[in-house]
């Protein structure tokens, strides 16, 4: 019995350490796929900043960008667009067909207080077509917290379920600990 408890402990333990700390908009990830890990740091700091996933033999991408805004974003919904299509390279760009914005709650998996929520995302999926390559999809989400626009991007091949693992992803993902 005591064995079973010990190792539930350690269980929960694992499943709380984070597997990246985005120190300057504050969000821990405490779940990202292996096949993406560690992240590698672009340029990062306390304005503006970019992670991006491992480079791996699925063909999937994964970043993480951030600004810190003096103002609210007023219109989160078009954000989310204007900011992929910012990262995104224009030729996959033109392929791209997107979803209407969805708005869903993060950390949602997590078990936290609230406060360290990430809150309401918005965020769109999308698939690509580009004419050289095979069919892919992926999704975007929009997080903001703590005075900073976070964009959260996966996507890949169609037989990989990365708009599965991004939701996963950000269900995890927590605000830091005061």
């Amino acid at each position: 019995m005591s064995f079973l408890f010990a190792t539930a402990l350690l269980l929960s333990a694992v499943a709380t350490t984070p597997c990246s700390v985005i120190e300057y908009p504050g969000i821990e990830l405490t779940y990202l796929p292996e096949y993406i890990t560690p992240l590698i740091e672009g340029v990062v700091t306390e304005e503006s900043g970019v992670l991006a996933g491992q480079p791996n033999e699925y063909g999937v991408s994964f970043s993480c960008h951030y600004w810190l805004s003096e103002a609210p974003v007023s219109d989160k919904n078009l954000w989310v667009m204007e900011k992929l299509s910012s990262v995104i390279s224009p030729d996959l760009m033109e392929s791209i067909h997107t979803s209407s914005p969805t708005w869903s709650e993060g950390s949602l998996l997590a078990e936290v207080d609230s406060r360290r929520s990430l809150g309401l995302m918005s965020h769109i999926s999308f698939t690509f077509s580009p004419p050289d390559g095979s069919l892919g999809r992926g999704r975007a989400y929009g997080i903001f917290r703590n005075g900073y626009s976070v964009l959260l991007l996966m996507y890949g091949p169609s037989n990989m379920n990365l708009q599965n693992e991004i939701e996963r992803v950000v269900g995890l993902a927590v605000l830091t600990a005061d």
